[in-house]
């Protein structure tokens, strides 16, 4: 047998070795104490118990892979829920009945619509289910939402609404059968749907919801009733255990894990240990909410989708509260009051759609009221019933999720609109209008999208924000659309305005503030932020509202000296519609559309080496571009994305330099 020795290490080597080994150990010790500069030392020690509690094999032995016998005194369950009769879910679904009965006509043929995107197969069971939820592993570029979201059983929803509609027994059998196949594939504490508390306490939610929908259905023999609710108590029992690391996290994984726990201890009012989980659940519910949303309304997270998730998750505590006579404290409420005059300034009220702002992992808990994913009418509907006393919409489809929460809403008046909101600076009317985005940070940011402008013309999202897409997957595509410069931002030097630490991690964070425009209040937002002040240069930006159909956005570009060149890169998101492009005019046809943006400088310098490029798809189309891969793409829900017009202006500039973008919307026909 021959071996192979590889060549003698030489000092070179060595010194080249230890030069690399001392640059990462530098890089580490630089971003552990940024880590702890942003994030705060309580976070950072939450999580490192959290850490050595896995290792040291305690939180295995808190979360024992034997399967449990939980003994229960036999259908012992307190309703959450409202169920509406037939007569009234008919008239609350209205047209949209046919919709929902296909999906769920879907679902017992064993498709189900993950993130609201097209049917797929619905499959439970998942690798690794013969081994403890801390030993599962996946293999590289493996996206552990995929087998999450079925797991959640989101998807009984749908079924329970097309029981109630029609009676069919249909629906009822398939909740059983698969909740059965779930069970045999997933045993307590096994596997990767057990690894997440967040996980489940989302899928205790919707037993909850089964138990009451299904509990006098044929199917619903007694034993799979106490095997439903024996469940429910598993799965509470699991989520104490790592409650640290949610903690650790502060954001809706804590809200998620928290309200689930509150609520299987109202469901469960004979359960031994449902008054210690009420009483865990209401403490760090109340804390979270006090805690991660703002004064303002603003959401820790600065993501859309978990604002919705979140106020969906206030919405379930305060339904089930109710059942036991307990309410949220004056302040808790004023904040969910504040966070949902967010979501309201930031809706599209003839569509239902919103900015596609931040981390969209395609969550909705709560699909009922819409069979559209991006329509945020019903929890926009019961969130203002619910925390300001109002309407915001007129009567509609939209009004079932108020239902279901017994949320009355015959007497209530419909509030102005738009709704002002002290986070959302905002400037049109319902049927024109866009933000621009200035924040100061106090919490993690999602992605880097200061100065980000979003503008709507009659229902449609003609500048808008790229989404997310996947966060695990290969190459670019992994979390591939947090960076500046595939938002509606300029980008200076090819570098991002913060440090990107991690998939989900942001340092250095990039602060804005709000610049006073005098006498120009309903015409003008103007911001600057600090991102790029370590270049030494100033960005500043205004949005303009000139008249109907007609706005502008000016970047002033300023360096602080005029000695150093550097290199900026201007981008607009817009529908992948017909196109046509001169040499200082974008347009872009829809079917009842027409956009036209043109880019102009103050400085003939700049104006002189201007480039154009547009990207569709990551083809270039016009121009030249490196990598152009996430460019041109719209992620509209979680592990979705379709083709959208990526226009960018790049130019160079040694002084300062005005860039002015000209923006004409008009209706064909």
């Amino acid at each position: 047998m021959k071996f192979w020795r590889s060549p003698p290490e030489t000092r070179h080597d060595r010194d080249s070795g230890a030069l690399e080994f001392g640059r990462s150990m530098i890089r580490k010790i630089q971003f552990s104490w940024l880590a702890l500069r942003d994030l705060g030392v309580k976070q950072v020690l939450l999580y490192a118990l959290y850490r050595l509690g896995l290792a040291s094999g305690y939180v295995r032995l808190r979360t024992p892979v034997r399967t449990k016998v939980t003994r229960l005194k036999g259908w012992m369950l307190h309703p959450i829920f409202t169920l509406p009769t037939q007569h009234q879910l008919e008239a609350l679904v209205g047209s949209l009945r046919e919709e929902y009965l296909r999906e769920a006509d879907e679902i017992v043929s064993g498709q189900v619509r993950l993130f609201g995107n097209a049917p797929m197969a619905l499959e439970l069971t998942s690798p690794g289910a013969d081994r403890h939820w801390s030993r599962t592993r996946l293999a590289p570029g493996e996206d552990i939402k995929f087998i999450w979201e079925p797991a959640r059983f989101g998807w009984v929803f749908a079924l329970g609404r097309a029981y109630l509609l029609t009676g069919d027994e249909r629906y009822a059998q398939a909740f059983w059968q698969r909740w059965e196949q779930f069970t045999a594939g997933n045993p307590v504490n096994r596997g990767p749907n057990w690894e997440s508390g967040q996980e489940v306490a989302l899928r205790l939610i919707a037993y909850l919801f089964a138990a009451q929908v299904f509990e006098h259905s044929m199917h619903s023999a007694l034993d799979r009733k106490t095997g439903l609710l024996a469940a429910v108590a598993d799965h509470a029992e699991r989520i104490p255990s790592t409650l640290i690391y949610a903690r650790a996290q502060d954001n809706n994984h804590l809200v998620s894990e928290v309200c689930g726990l509150y609520l299987a201890g109202v469901a469960l009012p004979d359960h031994p240990h449902a008054a210690k989980w009420k009483k865990i659940g209401w403490h760090w519910l109340e804390h979270a909410l006090l805690t991660q949303i703002d004064p303002d309304g603003t959401y820790v997270q600065h993501s859309m989708n978990y604002h919705r998730m979140v106020l969906q998750l206030a919405l379930l505590s305060q339904a089930g509260a109710r059942t036991v006579n307990q309410e949220f404290s004056l302040l808790v409420k004023q904040r969910l009051a504040a966070a949902t005059r967010w979501l309201l300034a930031q809706l599209d009220w003839n569509s239902g759609d919103v900015p596609n702002l931040g981390n969209n992992d395609g969550a909705n808990i709560l699909p009922l009221g819409t069979s559209q994913f991006r329509d945020h009418r019903p929890v926009a509907q019961a969130a203002a019933a619910a925390f300001l006393g109002q309407r915001c919409l007129p009567a509609g489809a939209w009004d079932e999720m108020a239902a279901w929460l017994g949320i009355d809403l015959k007497d209530l008046v419909e509030m102005p609109k738009p709704v002002d909101s002290p986070a959302v600076k905002r400037l049109g009317y319902a049927d024109e209008w866009a933000t621009l985005r200035a924040v100061r940070y106090w919490s993690r940011p999602a992605h880097a999208d200061q100065m980000q402008v979003d503008l709507w013309y009659q229902g449609v999202n003609v500048m808008s924000d790229p989404g997310t897409y996947a966060y695990s997957h290969i190459s670019t595509w992994d979390n591939g659309l947090v960076h500046n410069r595939v938002h509606n931002s300029p980008t200076i030097d090819g570098v991002d305005p913060m440090l990107r630490a991690g998939r989900f991690l942001w340092l250095h964070w990039d602060q804005a503030r709000w610049v006073d425009d005098a006498g120009q209040a309903g015409r003008v937002l103007t911001a600057e932020h600090d991102g790029y002040q370590r270049l030494g240069i100033q960005h500043r930006r205004a949005l303009e509202w000139l008249a109907p159909g007609h706005w502008q956005v000016t970047d002033w570009i300023t360096p602080a000296g005029n000695a150093l060149k550097h290199h900026a890169s201007l981008q607009w998101l817009l529908p992948a519609w017909e196109w046509s492009l001169d040499d200082s005019t974008l347009t872009v046809l829809g079917n009842q559309m027409k956009i036209s943006l043109m880019v102009q400088s103050d400085l003939a310098e700049a104006l002189e080496k201007t480039q154009q490029c547009l990207v569709r798809g990551g083809n270039v189309l016009a121009g030249k571009l490196d990598h152009p891969d996430t460019f041109g793409w719209y992620s509209p829900t979680y592990g979705s994305k379709v083709e959208a017009l990526s226009y960018q202006v790049d130019f160079s500039f040694s002084h300062p330099v005005k860039m002015i973008t000209s923006i004409s919307l008009e209706r064909l026909g």
